[in-house]
């Protein structure tokens, strides 16, 4: 073989692994081993749980719903390829929170939890942590998040509950754990939510008699009487 034959083999065999890495990464791998899934190089699917304000009603009693947002995921992107069984990872990783039981976790505001959820239409359903095993056959087959929904629940923890931000950061992860690179991330940028619990509340009724200190005539200088 001349060497100008030479070069162009070796360019040509570069070319094909370059082709094959290209591939792994945006599509389909050329070969995923059986049990196991490769990752694309689709960003992680980000959910912002932005809620601004919640207001908490002191008359909830503990271990209720305060509020609750569905964040609904249309999206065709590929994510994953996978053969065979394999466990798909639902996992809280927020360092902030603490789990109090039932899948509940205790935030940095008194009195406060948090609950996440996911469903994927009548696949499956899992509330965090959980493990999502499936097997998807012999044939190398694509995941993705479309028509999946994830769910966050706001629960109130305790009798008192306190007012303030919750930590930013992230939250939670969803994907196929070897890989190292979730699939599916929920967060909290700062000030993206603030619980306000009311100090004080009327319990006879809306109409209120409320004593003032006496007044001057002389303070009263319209038809609609400003006190001053």
């Amino acid at each position: 073989m001349s060497i100008k034959n030479q070069w162009f083999w070796y360019i040509g065999v570069g070319l094909l692994f370059t082709a094959n890495g290209v591939s792994a990464n945006n599509g389909r791998p050329g070969y995923i081993y059986m049990n196991s899934c490769e990752r694309t190089s689709q960003p992680a699917y980000r959910v912002d749980m932005r809620l601004g304000k919640i207001v908490v009603d002191p008359n909830l009693p503990v271990g209720s719903v305060i509020k609750t947002q569905d964040y609904s995921m249309n999206t065709n992107q590929t994510y994953l390829w996978c053969r065979g069984k394999v466990n798909i990872e639902a996992e809280v990783v927020m360092p902030d929170l603490r789990d109090i039981g039932g899948k509940v976790y205790q935030t940095n505001v008194e009195g406060i939890g948090l609950k996440f959820h996911r469903s994927s239409g009548r696949q499956h359903s899992m509330t965090y942590p959980s493990t999502f095993p499936t097997n998807v056959g012999y044939y190398s087959t694509p995941m993705s998040l479309n028509d999946s929904t994830f769910t966050l629940s706001i629960i109130k923890t305790a009798k008192y509950t306190g007012t303030g931000t919750l930590a930013s950061g992230i939250y939670t992860t969803y994907g196929y754990k070897p890989n190292n690179s979730p699939i599916l991330v929920s967060y909290l940028d700062a000030n993206a939510i603030t619980i306000v619990s009311p100090s004080c509340q009327v319990t006879s009724g809306e109409n209120q008699n409320v004593m003032l200190d006496p007044i001057k005539t002389s303070s009263i200088n319209s038809e609609r009487p400003t006190c001053r």
